[in-house]
């Protein structure tokens, strides 16, 4: 056989070994981890919101199951995103303006080290917990595939609102989300 053939018949065989590989990773359960996943943030309205248990900025944990009874804003964002940035002082007070009727920001840092959230913090007056949620399946759960992007939960624990935004957008959407999640439904 000459060298040509027999490189290609290496080259054949290891392609081969590699896509059965492939295969068994995708088939076998152990190999895959398919948490529950918005495709957008739109199709969560109405439902239970995602669970949330993760640390906190500075110490702590935060429960979003701890939060019911009270209307939780979530901001998904980063250090490095723009749109994140200019969007933030309007959150924080148009969420400030609705905290005396039960109404609370948490922003959930979706790309970054604690180290790195700390340098951003020292230069920005964030002005609410800080969930740390680099490498977890939070900003899926919720369909946070571009950010920033605002849900917003009511007492009872269903999104009422969810979707990407720009800083204009926050101005002109968020009001009507948390007065919408502030309602109470009517009795049956």
């Amino acid at each position: 056989m000459s060298a040509l053939k027999r490189s290609s018949w290496r080259t054949a065989a290891l392609f081969a070994v590699l896509v059965v590989l492939l295969i068994v990773a995708v088939t076998t359960p152990a190999f895959r981890h398919t948490p529950r996943r918005a495709a957008s943030p739109q199709q969560l309205v109405g439902r239970p919101a995602p669970s949330i248990n993760l640390p906190l900025h500075g110490g702590g944990t935060f429960g979003l199951a701890s939060e019911r009874g009270k209307v939780v804003v979530l901001d998904f964002w980063a250090t490095w995103c723009v749109t994140c940035i200019k969007s933030m002082p309007a959150v924080r007070e148009i969420t400030a303006a609705y905290a005396a009727r039960g109404v609370k920001l948490v922003t959930v840092n979706v790309d970054d080290t604690p180290a790195r959230v700390t340098a951003f913090q020292s230069g920005h007056n964030i002005g609410a917990p800080i969930v740390l949620a680099d490498e977890t399946d939070v900003a899926a759960a919720y369909g946070a595939w571009s950010i920033p992007t605002i849900a917003v939960i009511n007492a009872e624990g269903v999104v009422t609102f969810a979707a990407a935004m720009t800083a204009e957008d926050v101005g002109q959407q968020l009001p009507a989300a948390i007065e919408s999640a502030l309602a109470k439904p009517p009795e049956p």
